[in-house]
Order: C-alpha cells, then structure tokens, then sequence
C-alpha cells in the first residue's frame, strides 16, 4: 500500500459515515455482502479507495449467499431459507426456497453466474432451483442423492444446469460433476481435500483446488485433468490453503485465495506464469462484483474483521469501513 493511504482512508471513513447515518449516496454501487455482525445484506457503495458499507437493504437473517450477478441472495432464517430478489431495487421481494425438507441443515450454496439457477448441498442431497421467468418463480429439480461425507466445496456453472462438489473422507476427497441438467452427478477424480471449486464460462472445464497436494488441476468433462499450478521444491505449501477461486469474464486469468498467506495469486493461464499481491487482513472467499473487474476477499465475520476488496486491474486492495446503520 501507497504510504499517506492511511490517513486518507480515515478521512474518507469520516466522510462516508456521516453520509452512511444520513443516508446520502456519493457514488455509484458496486454490490452486496453479507454482513454477519448485523445480521445483514449491505451495499457496498463508491469507489475503489472511497467505497463504504451502506445501511442494510435486507435485515434479520442467520446467513446469506449473495449471488455473483448481485441483485439476488439465498438466505437462512429461523424456520427455513429464502430467495431474496431485486436488491438493488427501493423493495427487494422474497420468496421460499422450494428444496425439501424446509428445515434441511444447508452446508454449501453455489450460485449461477447469472443468478438464475443456486444449488444447495446438505443432508445427503444436491438440490439445484431455476428461476423461471414466465411463472416468475423458483422451481426445484428433483433432488439428487450424494454420499454422506462432508462437502467442501460446490461450484455452479453458467450453462446447462452443470454442478460440481468436492467430499472429503477420512484420508481423501472426491470430486463429483454433471454437466447437463438432465444428467446425475458422476465421479469424475479422486483428489486429496479440495479447497476449493469453479466452473470455467465454457461450460466445459472445471478448476479443482487440492490441499493435500498443493496444487490447482484444469479437469476437462471427459476427467482428464491438467495442473495449472503446482507447489515447488523451496515452496512445498503453495496451494494447501486455498478457500476460494475465481475466473476472469474472458477465462484467461484465475484466482487463488489463500487464507494463511493471506494472498491473492493471479494465475495467467495463457502465459502460465503468476503473480502475487499480498493482503493486510486474512481473505475468506471471493466473490466478483458485477462488471467492474472487483472482487471482495474478505467479509466480516465479526465487527473487527474488515471488508477487503481487489482489484485485479491494478492489483491493488482496499478496505471498506463498516460505517454505522440506522
């Protein structure tokens, strides 16, 4: 970080709280998290350097998983989940989750890219809901059984319903994948733990982070894989803590989150080569806000966690003040 940024972020903090209480807006919007010390979705408003945390747009929820295109949420209150739609309208709506049982203990959600499709993994099953825009409302696919063990990981691509989740046993994991709708997941590679998994915009190539073997594999449909990073001899621990990844629009640049490092690597996958910016707070997930080429890191578990954002054009990060909500 620049020296001096400090002392401007607090400044530009005061700024942007006093706006925050008085409920002016001084930029554009940029997107949604889930803010857990308030039991919240809040919106991320301005720009790189001077965004804040904006008052809730939706209150009293236990957990929300806000979709990449930003307008939509999945979240768990006391009594079953919902759909939040129109976030970024002066009323967002909110319908039932359709997945079965109501009361189904959720441990993975993986949005579309779109957000017209969220795949929901808990009890033994895999449940996939489409939006259907004629009806205008959720519909489920018949569920689909999984094995039993842990999930660690979930990936939703953009085409034909595709869904991947990665097991964990007691010594190995298990990636599983369909790629059609009308298809049941298979076995498509037996890896060590996976950290994390995404879906290239092909619809064709799945991404799989291995944490035991500290590596990061391109798996093509016919489960022929292909490592696109792998751990070195004087750096043997590369890849065993990555939480989460993420694609660029054009599928050519991948990131890695590492929560340990406290890193983003920037994997040119056309080059081959990497690079690495190192954060000043612990990254938690990734989570790409809509056309802008920024990505949040890191969001708040608990009030003295900050909200981290990067920003894969200059490889700059920034903080986002909490402000206060009324």
């Amino acid at each position: 970080m620049r020296s001096g940024f400090w002392g401007l972020l607090v400044g530009i903090a005061m700024c942007f709280s006093v706006a925050a209480q008085t409920g002016v807006v001084l930029g554009p919007l940029s997107g949604y998290i889930e803010d857990v010390p308030t039991q919240s979705i809040r919106p991320i408003v301005g720009i790189p350097g001077g965004a804040y945390l904006g008052n809730p747009v939706w209150k009293n929820i236990e957990r929300a998983w806000v979709s990449p295109a930003g307008a939509r949420a999945v979240v768990r209150r006391a009594g079953g989940y919902a759909i939040v739609s129109g976030l970024n309208t002066p009323e967002p709506t909110e319908q039932n989750l359709p997945i079965e049982p109501v009361g189904l203990a959720v441990m993975r959600v993986a949005w579309s890219a779109d957000g017209s499709a969220v795949a929901v993994a808990g009890g033994g099953q895999l449940q996939v809901v489409f939006w259907q825009e004629k009806e205008r409302r959720w519909i489920l696919d018949p569920p689909l059984s999984i094995p039993a063990e842990p999930i660690t990981a979930l990936a939703m691509g953009s085409k034909n319903g595709a869904v991947a989740f990665a097991t964990s046993g007691d010594l190995a994991g298990c990636v599983y994948a369909r790629w059609d709708r009308n298809e049941n997941p298979q076995l498509l590679t037996q890896t060590g733990i996976v950290g994390a998994l995404v879906y290239a915009r092909d619809g064709e190539t799945l991404y799989v982070s291995d944490r035991t073997a500290s590596e990061i594999t391109r798996m093509a449909r016919s489960g022929h894989g292909m490592p696109v990073a792998v751990a070195t001899a004087d750096e043997p621990e590369n890849y065993r803590d990555v939480v989460a990844l993420a694609l660029s629009a054009d599928d050519r640049t991948l990131y890695s989150v590492h929560e340990q490092r406290r890193q983003v690597i920037i994997h040119n996958l056309e080059e081959g080569s990497e690079r690495r910016v190192n954060l000043e707070g612990k990254p938690n997930e990734i989570l790409g806000l809509p056309g802008s080429g920024l990505y949040i890191v890191a969001v708040r578990e608990k009030s003295s966690d900050p909200v981290l954002i990067f920003d894969s054009g200059s490889d700059a990060f920034y903080f986002v003040p909490a402000g206060s909500v009324q």
